[in-house]
Order: C-alpha cells, then structure tokens, then sequence
C-alpha cells in the first residue's frame, strides 16, 4: 500500500495499490512504472473524493458491462449507472500487458 497523498503522477512500482486523494477542480493523473510488454502489469487506485475533482485520465480502454470499450469515462460511468463519489471511496482497478501501452480499467 502506498500513499501517493494528492501527487496526481501515479508510479505502479510503488506498489500494487496507492491510495490517491486529488485536490478539488481540474486534475490530470498520469500513469508510469508499467512492467515490460509481455508481462501482466496491475494497479488499484484507492481512491478519495474522486468525484470533487474534474479528472483528465490517461487513455484507458474502460470494460463497459456487455465487455465493450470506451475510452470516456462519463461515457463508462453512465453505462454502470455509478458515479464517482465527492465525499467517500472509490476503488478504480488498472491493467496492463503491454507495457502501460494498452490500458484497461473497472471502477469497483
């Protein structure tokens, strides 16, 4: 576990999971530490008050529930019928196998 406090650069070799707390209004989160291509690669992002901040996330392809696609998360989001939350937990789980090339990601 690793506490990246209001940082918005996340580096998966910290660890498998961080927990990330933005400040409020416009945040762009950026990803790095990915292991090679080839290999499986995975963060989960404990995240707090996301949905006080106006995130602008790294390209990630978000499973929709019939197991599309979409790289928007309102668009994701609308689809699950969730919301991130201004005040609580959000756990937002991260994948890769290629590197960080191709990312994939589930809000839980």
């Amino acid at each position: 576990y690793y506490d990246s406090t209001t940082t918005n650069s996340l580096n998966v070799s910290n660890g498998p999971h961080q927990r990330w707390a933005p400040n409020t209004g416009a945040q762009t989160l950026s990803l790095s530490g990915w292991v090679a291509s080839g290999q499986h690669s995975e963060l989960m992002i404990e995240g707090v008050n996301l949905g006080a901040a106006t995130i602008t996330w790294p390209t990630i392809n978000w499973v929709k529930k019939d197991g599309t696609f979409t790289t928007t998360i309102a668009t994701y989001l609308t689809d699950a019928s969730r919301t991130l939350q201004a005040s609580g937990l959000d756990f937002v789980f991260l994948w890769t196998r290629d590197g960080g090339a191709t990312i994939y990601g589930k809000l839980l």
